[in-house]
């Protein structure tokens, strides 16, 4: 950003004015919380009064293939008898059988735009009648030879993942042994080139725990937590751990935007009693008002109480908050398989860590994270799982929690190492424990950052009544901005005038500025194929 920059008018008084010095709004890249438990029939207690607007005005789209666009859960199919959906479509279609397929429409419901690359679902599964698993992949493609939910029989298990679109604009589920009843919910999806939604780039962050009642009191039957985060102000979405350890009865946990109550809910997460069990879970964040923080909900579903852990791993912010990564999706691939030594040599050995690589499967220099789903597979010893960046700490956060003998899976999204290998690690805690790892993509760095606006005027002095011309010139990261430009007098605050950009420059003529030395201030408002510039004031050069 250029430098301040004054000039003076003659006039009746040619007293100078002092030059107001502006402050630049930035992020806080640290976390925090804090909650108050609320019970679901108490809607009082959570409804946010108007208050302080929004740090993030609504923006014009931004068409950019891989950015994400955050929706309200939804139902997208319930095979079970007389279950409903979003739409009526995929609702009560029956039990999937050992060795079928169900094709289930996804483009054009629930807010789904035409040519989105990849959807973000909770896949549920019920009345399983033998151990096994379900693949979804797109539909209209081979499916591939990796799994999305391992379960056993008789249960009620849930996983978070995120399934590429072909361009059929379906996914397909496919049941691997004995009948089973699905649910899919939907929770976002990433944009395609010809989508006109406003969305967020993905930033990673270090695992880092936001909630753990275990050192508070357990979430009670029928009630919900309110988690506000003042110290990721920018975040549109977030991307959550969440463990549930020690129910005392059967149910699930919900997930919403906000801080409001709700009466309906989708689940995010299902347990049986005395279980610790972890799922990934996306959700967005919207302002609370009477707090002026982002927000989000946990409730507990079940008849009992239940402990809740929350761990975040990463968010999604607007383009123009700077650097972020878009998605890229691929046909789901095996990195690891420690049965046969692939990826990784051998089983984790309690207490173990090991690097896989992925850069001879997918992602180039600028690959900064991967979407996977991790399974662990039949520890005699119950353990957890760790997947973080290679090259760094072992984080004191799990991915996946597993009881003896278990097979369990669970959606990962680590950050990769910034070397040329791209790695990332994998911990296991006790016993000796075989993993799988399938990856569904991978996120790319933007490079992407501020639109910069500079400001010049056509002589630093004149008369009251000689005209002058006023320039603003605006400069987008990939593409040459459109919009407008406000210009203002900021000794005062009067607004001079508003001017389209052409080729990136707004030009406004004023003979009328008052006397004294002024500092003009340009705003820029619009879209850019790579970022809208923040609303900051940038003096003139």
């Amino acid at each position: 950003r250029s430098l301040p920059h004054t000039f003076r008018r003659s006039g009746v008084s040619s007293t100078s004015r002092p030059v107001v010095l502006l402050t630049l709004i930035g992020l806080v890249a640290s976390f925090a919380l804090s909650a108050l438990v609320v019970p679901l029939t108490s809607a009082a207690s959570a409804t946010a009064a108007s208050g302080t607007a929004a740090l993030n005005d609504p923006w014009p789209p931004i068409p950019l293939t891989g950015t994400f666009v955050g929706l309200s859960p939804a139902r997208l199919l319930d095979t079970r008898p007389e279950a409903s959906t979003v739409d009526g479509l995929g609702s009560g279609a029956g039990v999937i059988g050992g060795g079928r397929t169900l094709v289930v429409p996804v483009v054009g419901r629930a807010g789904i735009a035409a040519g989105a690359v990849a959807v973000v679902v909770n896949i549920t599964e019920a009345s399983a009648t033998a151990s096994g698993f379900l693949t979804v992949y797109p539909a209209g493609t081979s499916r591939p030879g990796t799994s999305n939910l391992n379960f056993p029989a008789n249960h009620v298990t849930s996983v978070e993942a995120t399934v590429p679109l072909g361009s059929s604009g379906a996914i397909a589920v496919y049941n691997h042994a004995g009948n089973v009843n699905a649910v899919i919910d939907v929770v976002g999806y990433y944009a395609g080139a010809t989508d006109s939604y406003t969305a967020d780039a993905y930033r990673s962050v270090t695992p880092t725990r936001l909630v753990d009642t275990r050192h508070s009191s357990p979430l009670a039957s029928g009630h919900f937590l309110p988690v506000h985060m003042p110290s990721l102000p920018a975040a549109d979405s977030v991307a959550l751990n969440i463990t549930v350890t020690g129910p005392t009865a059967a149910g699930y946990l919900a997930v919403w935007a906000g801080v409001a109550h709700q009466s309906t809910h989708t689940s995010a997460l299902n347990f049986a009693a005395g279980a610790t069990v972890a799922n990934m879970a996306i959700t967005t964040t919207p302002w609370d008002p009477a707090n002026d923080q982002r927000s989000f909900s946990v409730a507990n579903l079940s008849a009992g109480s239940v402990n809740v852990i929350i761990d975040v791993v990463g968010y999604y912010t607007q383009l123009y908050n700077g650097p972020g990564a878009v998605f890229k999706a691929i046909t789901p691939t095996r990195v690891v398989d420690t049965r046969i030594g692939k990826g990784l040599p051998h089983p984790l050995g309690a207490a173990a860590s090991a690097t896989a690589a992925t850069s001879t499967v997918f992602g180039d220099v600028n690959t900064v994270a991967m979407v996977a789903n991790a399974t662990g597979l039949g520890d005699p010893s119950g353990t957890y799982l760790s997947v973080y960046p290679a090259g760094t700490s072992i984080p004191s956060t799990s991915s996946l929690n597993l009881a003896p003998r278990q097979t369990a899976s669970n959606m990962v999204m680590p950050a990769l190492s910034p070397t040329s290998t791209r790695s990332f690690a994998q911990y296991n805690r006790a016993g000796t424990l075989d993993t799988l790892v399938d990856v569904v993509g991978y996120f790319e760095s933007t490079n992407n950052r501020r639109s910069i606006t500079t400001v010049r005027s056509s002589a630093t002095s004149s008369t009251y009544d000689t005209a002058l011309t006023l320039t603003a010139t605006v400069t987008g990261n990939w593409a040459t901005p459109t919009g407008t430009v406000t210009f203002t007098d900021a000794t005062n605050g009067s607004i001079l005038g508003v001017e389209p950009l052409s080729g990136g420059v707004a030009s406004l003529a004023t003979p009328a500025l008052a006397p004294g030395t002024r500092k003009i201030v340009a705003k820029y408002r619009g879209p850019t194929l790579a970022s809208t510039s923040f609303e900051d004031e940038f003096a003139p050069s």
